[in-house]
């Protein structure tokens, strides 16, 4: 996925939720957001992906989903 995707799908979701879920600071997922971030870390992308992941999945099954 490119950032810009990345960027759009954040635009979608709450940041605060965001940011509670993955223990990532809000400012970093706004910075990410807004393209300011030109360079995150490997670990900051990957976590925000682990998350959409489980978001969209809840949504798509209404509810959690244990998929171990």
């Amino acid at each position: 996925m490119k950032l810009e995707q990345l960027q759009k799908i954040l635009k979608d979701h709450n940041i605060a939720a965001v940011a509670r879920a993955t223990g990532l600071h809000k400012n970093t997922i706004y910075r990410i957001m807004r393209g300011e971030a030109k360079n995150p870390s490997y670990c900051t992308v990957q976590t925000l992906l682990e998350y959409l992941r489980r978001d969209k999945n809840e949504q798509a099954y209404g509810g959690a989903v244990d998929i171990s």
